[in-house]
């Protein structure tokens, strides 16, 4: 089963006083190192991110192995739009997309064997939704049935909530206690918090159960 990942980091960081997250580190790494990482060590076979034109060059320098970086249309898109420019030119062969914003870096890479295993033994339901205490987490398991309806999802809209609310009853819920899935870096505070974490020498992101 091939199975791709679309890294979201196009956005403008506003509440971050602009710095771009996918180069912010955890434990010396990247955010988008990290998340190629963890993808890859999944069995992810092709690992897509989105960046702005401005951030490709920082990003290449950075030497991901197994990254592929893909520039909008726009500077500073919507989530949306950067998820429809990295399915643009998918292989035929791929069978599910995980999407992933750039600014929830700890996702464990067995929560994804995880998610990608219940899609592959379930063939009527197309979507996988971490959950933990009815709260949905990241990435989001999205199948190859599920495409063209993206692709068709007006651009100012809810993007993928439109997506899950239109029939819910085709979603695989996974709960996981994977505490990465749904810890956002979205403000300085939350970095610091992050780094907290780390330096006290706790696990930041514990395996899934």
């Amino acid at each position: 089963m091939v199975i791709g990942a679309v890294i979201l980091a196009a956005g403008a960081s506003r509440r971050m006083g602009g710095r771009p997250k996918a180069l912010l580190k955890v434990g010396g790494t990247s955010f988008l190192a990290l998340l190629t990482q963890t993808f890859r060590s999944a069995g992810v076979e092709h690992v897509r991110a989105v960046v702005s034109a401005d951030l490709r060059a920082r990003a290449a320098a950075l030497a991901v192995a197994g990254l592929e970086l893909v520039v909008p249309p726009e500077p500073t898109p919507e989530p949306l739009t950067s998820l429809k420019a990295g399915m643009a030119g998918m292989d035929e062969d791929w069978q599910a997309i995980l999407v992933q914003p750039v600014d929830h870096p700890l996702v464990h890479p067995q929560t994804v064997r995880r998610m990608i295993s219940l899609f592959s033994v379930d063939s009527q339901r197309p979507i996988v939704q971490l959950r933990r205490r009815g709260c949905g987490g990241h990435p989001l398991l999205v199948g190859r049935a599920c495409f063209e309806e993206i692709l068709g999802l007006p651009e100012g809209g809810e993007g993928l909530r439109d997506l899950l609310r239109a029939d819910p009853g085709r979603i695989i819920p996974c709960d996981t206690a994977d505490s990465g899935a749904f810890s956002g870096v979205n403000t300085e505070e939350d970095y610091r918090r992050l780094l907290s974490l780390e330096s006290g020498g706790r696990p930041i992101s514990p395996p899934s159960r």
